[in-house]
């Protein structure tokens, strides 16, 4: 399933991937040799215990080249990764650099095919498209209203029906304002009987 999908592999990824297993054998071999250093110092103590110091001096000497050879296997492992990390930015930014390139086409083709004449003949049909929906509303506004008129004559008709003398507004006023004298009334004569 992965394998349609994989990207394919370059001359540049072969040399990361020979500059990374590089770095990994020398890992190994750093490795290694900080066990040899171990190893000869326990030896070396041994030889002087034993009382054989040629065999000291020797193991000595055989201690301080892998230790030197150490250190350079440190620079080393330095150095290619620097190569690698150096390598992989490089690659970095030339997929940057193509991704730019292919994005500056792509606005170039917009441009030729968004010209200013196109641009405004859409906005022209966009007015246009506007003003028929405007007139569209306004004679289904007008439509309602009409209905709207025959609604309300039938429904004066109904309250002429049904109430066939309107109500004295007068006269529900003055009783609402009588009722509210009484009520009020009674509020002042409480509070007195409490003050009392």
């Amino acid at each position: 399933m992965g394998i349609s999908y994989s990207k394919k592999v370059t001359k540049k990824d072969y040399i990361v991937l020979e500059l990374k297993l590089q770095r990994d054998k020398l890992h190994r071999y750093q490795v290694n040799v900080e066990n040899f250093v171990l190893d000869t110092k326990e030896a070396i103590k041994k030889s002087l215990a034993q009382g054989n110091k040629q065999k000291a001096l020797y193991l000595l000497k055989q201690k301080k080249k892998y230790q030197e050879l150490f250190t350079k296997a440190c620079a080393h492992i330095e150095t290619v990764e620097n190569l690698i990390s150096t390598i992989e930015f490089a690659l970095i930014e030339e997929d940057v650099i193509y991704i730019l390139k292919q994005s500056s086409c792509l606005l170039k083709d917009l441009k030729k095919e968004m010209s200013f004449e196109s641009v405004s003949k859409l906005m022209d049909q966009a007015k246009e498209n506007i003003i028929y929906q405007n007139d569209i509303n306004n004679i289904l506004s007008d439509k309602l209203e009409d209905k709207d008129e025959e609604y309300s004559k039938e429904f004066e008709e109904l309250q002429l029906y049904m109430f066939p003398h309107p109500p004295n507004k007068e006269i529900q006023n003055e009783t609402t304002t009588i009722k509210e004298n009484k009520q009020n009334s009674k509020q002042k004569e409480s509070s007195y009987a409490l003050l009392a």
